[in-house]
């Protein structure tokens, strides 16, 4: 007889060895209990593996994947096709969760008939900082009746409102704070071989409408001390072509949306995007300045040519800003 948990967490791991055993103590620590946890080793030639395999033969819910390496994406995508739950979690192998993540969201889930339930999360900075957070959430529990959620039918237009009229209760793009019913995502695959790549997945999945509930409580705790975070690393080319391919696929994306859905990821997230790009590049050294800018100018070009890049999109100052990187590099 084959038991179905009501929720599939999937951890892809690579070269996390200083970090894995305090995310998977804070899985085991959960006061939901019928869940099963996926954790695709993704080519790590550190002591991640035997970490894993400790767990597995103490644990019958988890389960480990081995693959080459081939990137966060490949190894979501992996644990996605093993999932068998309901909802589907996913969590990085660096980061921690409150010991009430899966409870809370499961429970509102299912009281709400929601496929979306996100929440809010807390960086630390420091070893010390995270553990001390463990520590204290067992004294400082939920009260699930006590959590005021708000209810959304549209969430890509909720979230990408120009006008911040819902500071308190944010809906991130991070895959890691939201549960998805399976359903949802089944189709929704992680781009491979790019950074940044919630950003896409996170589009694709708004687009769909579904029902979510958004609550403000911090339930992850995201892992700032990991010098190997993509977030601080120094710009390059690599992530330059991966914004390409983001704008490519979201576009794409956009060619199945309504009218209003296209104009709010044009006018409000594409900009976002492209800014932030843009700022980052100018960080780096000059160096690498003169080999970012003439590759982000045929980025613009390409958003020129799909009608995307415009001064009613971008802002004035901005849009002379890339029109002058445009006539510089092109």
């Amino acid at each position: 007889m084959v038991i179905t948990p009501k929720i599939s967490i999937v951890i892809p791991v690579y070269n996390v060895s200083r970090y894995l055993s305090y995310c998977l103590d804070s899985v085991i620590n959960q006061t939901f209990t019928d869940f099963e946890v996926i954790c695709v080793n993704d080519g790590s030639t550190d002591d991640s593996p035997s970490i894993l395999s400790r767990y597995e033969q103490q644990d019958m819910r988890f389960k480990i994947i081995h693959q080459e390496n081939q990137g966060l994406s490949m190894a979501r995508n992996a644990g996605v096709k093993k999932a068998c739950g309901q909802y589907i979690y996913f969590l990085d192998s660096d980061d921690m969760i409150h010991c009430q993540l899966l409870s809370l969201t499961y429970t509102l889930a299912t009281r709400h008939d929601a496929k979306l339930v996100a929440f809010n999360f807390l960086e630390c900075y420091s070893q010390d900082m995270l553990l001390d957070i463990m520590k204290k959430q067992k004294v400082s529990c939920y009260h699930i009746d006590d959590i005021i959620v708000k209810s959304i039918k549209k969430p890509l237009s909720y979230k990408f409102k120009k006008i911040k009229l819902h500071r308190r209760y944010r809906l991130h793009i991070m895959t890691w704070c939201k549960l998805y019913d399976a359903q949802l995502i089944r189709d929704i695959p992680f781009i491979p071989n790019v950074a940044f790549e919630d950003n896409p997945f996170a589009v694709s999945v708004f687009l769909k409408q579904p029902k979510t509930i958004i609550l403000n409580e911090k339930l992850y705790y995201y892992n700032k001390i990991n010098e190997n975070s993509i977030t601080r690393q120094s710009f390059n080319l690599k992530y330059l072509y991966s914004y390409s391919k983001i704008f490519e696929t979201i576009y794409h994306e956009l060619c199945y949306a309504n009218k209003m859905d296209k104009n709010r990821v044009l006018r409000v997230f594409f900009p976002r995007l492209l800014k932030r790009e843009f700022n980052r590049i100018k960080k780096v050294s000059l160096d690498e300045q003169l080999i970012l800018w003439p590759e982000f100018a045929k980025q613009l070009q390409m958003l020129k040519n799909k009608k995307a890049l415009s001064v009613f999109n971008m802002g004035i100052l901005m849009y002379f800003r890339y029109k002058k990187v445009l006539s510089k590099y092109l």
